[in-house]
């Protein structure tokens, strides 16, 4: 909510650039304001799409990429399955490099994952890193769909380690894996159970 606040631009903007010193290449921005400001003032940098924007077919993805230019596709969090989707958007935009989240534990179309996105990205933020962070609503409700109902773990949209074959099949070029809340050690493993199937 301030993106159009001219001290926290110049900040922004300060920031990027050490970054870009420093050798990162891609970044991933979900704020719209952001995502302009970034195309504008560094043109080397490659912008990827955020997960939150919910692109979850070829004509939302069109507009965003109208207004944003962005260099990679990150769909939605339910496409971890939907090979044919993928396909589609691969035929849709053969320049773009396409990215899925296949460690997504959501409930499948869960209600509540634009809130749970917002209350991972502000516990996240540097100015509440030294701060206890707030109780997971989210994750509370979701567990307990879970509990109640185990079925809901096997409809979440994630992909077993060994089906990540068809989803590069389908046109993918990265795979994405959750793990913002999680330690190093944990990501880890996580990524060599992925990348060896």
């Amino acid at each position: 909510g301030r993106e159009w606040n001219g001290d926290f631009i110049k900040n922004f903007l300060s920031t990027v650039e050490q970054l870009v010193k420093d050798g990162v290449d891609v970044v991933t921005i979900t704020n719209l304001r952001l995502n302009l400001l970034v195309k504008q003032y560094f043109t080397e940098l490659y912008v990827a799409s955020s997960v939150g924007h919910h692109l979850d077919s070829v004509e939302r993805i069109r507009q965003w990429l109208i207004y944003t230019n962005a260099d990679r596709i990150m769909l939605d969090a339910r496409a971890s399955r939907q090979f044919k989707l993928v396909g589609e958007i691969r035929n849709a935009f053969p320049d773009k490099d396409i990215s899925v989240l296949v460690t997504e534990s959501c409930l499948w179309d869960c209600v509540l994952h634009p809130f749970h996105l917002e209350h991972e990205s502000s516990i996240s933020r540097q100015d509440s890193q030294n701060s206890k962070p707030p109780p997971d609503l989210c994750h509370m409700f979701c567990a307990t769909e879970k509990l109640e109902n185990p079925v809901n773990t096997l409809k979440a949209p994630w992909l077993r380690p060994e089906d990540i074959k068809y989803l590069v099949n389908s046109g993918a070029d990265l795979i994405k894996l959750a793990g913002r809340t999680k330690d190093s050690a944990w990501i880890d493993e996580l990524a060599t159970i992925y990348a060896n199937g």
